[in-house]
């Protein structure tokens, strides 16, 4: 599936999220995954109860990282 994020000029999110495409990626843990990466951009968030969510920088790419219930 595709998503198309759009922000405010004066968005909080993070340049990169707003300026780059980035890849959802399923992971087990976020909490994991966290460590490896180069920089959180958006630190883990919960969506729903079923779902939690994270942007990261890694390898100058930009992950929203996805656990999933």
């Amino acid at each position: 599936k595709f998503e198309y994020l759009r922000f405010e000029k004066d968005s909080w999110m993070a340049k990169e999220i707003q300026t780059q495409t980035h890849i959802a990626v399923e992971v087990e843990s976020i909490d994991e995954v966290l460590p490896i990466c180069d920089k959180v951009l958006l630190e883990p968030t919960v969506v729903n109860e079923n779902c939690k969510i994270a942007f990261v920088l890694r390898d100058g790419v930009v992950l929203e990282l996805m656990e999933i219930k």
